[in-house]
């Protein structure tokens, strides 16, 4: 963590010392932090931490349905985790946190996984069953640009 989300975490736990609803004055503070010099990044991670701390602990019902609370996420099993490379597993882990892959998609690909002789998932395999289970073409366009790049397409498979 950087010293930057250090800082941003110490001005907003300030302002929850003094009673201040955070998420009230969400778009003050964020547009008071960029004035500061604060990268929009470093000011996301902030609130996400300061929120999911808040959760953890309880401080307040009012924070439930707030946007920087991070989002439930599946559990692997052992077994199910054992199924991929560490590269593979680690590709699914992105696409799950930023929302690109739904989890009847994951149980799928899972599902697959587990019927293939395959002693270990790899990047390959993975986008096969990424390709099998994921019906939206732009979808797949993208997650191919942000993870796949170096995978190579055996059958055309984006000529119409």
């Amino acid at each position: 963590m950087n010293s930057n989300i250090i800082e941003i975490v110490s001005l907003l736990v300030q302002r929850l010392l003094h009673n201040e609803d955070l998420t009230v004055n969400e778009e003050e503070i964020v547009q008071t932090l960029i004035e500061l010099g604060y990268d929009i990044i470093d000011i996301e991670m902030a609130f996400e931490l300061i929120f999911s701390s808040a959760e953890i602990i309880g401080i307040s019902e009012s924070y439930e349905n707030h946007t920087y609370l991070p989002s439930s996420m599946r559990i692997f099993s052992q077994s199910e985790k054992m199924l991929f490379s560490s590269e593979a597993y680690g590709i699914l882990i992105f696409l799950l946190s930023k929302g690109l892959l739904a989890n009847q998609e994951l149980e799928e690909i899972i599902g697959r996984s587990f019927s293939l002789q395959a002693i270990e998932i790899d990047k390959q395999e993975l986008w096969q069953l990424l390709k099998m289970s994921i019906k939206n073409r732009l979808k797949l366009i993208f997650i191919k640009k942000l993870k796949f790049d170096d995978v190579e397409e055996k059958n055309n498979f984006w000529i119409h």
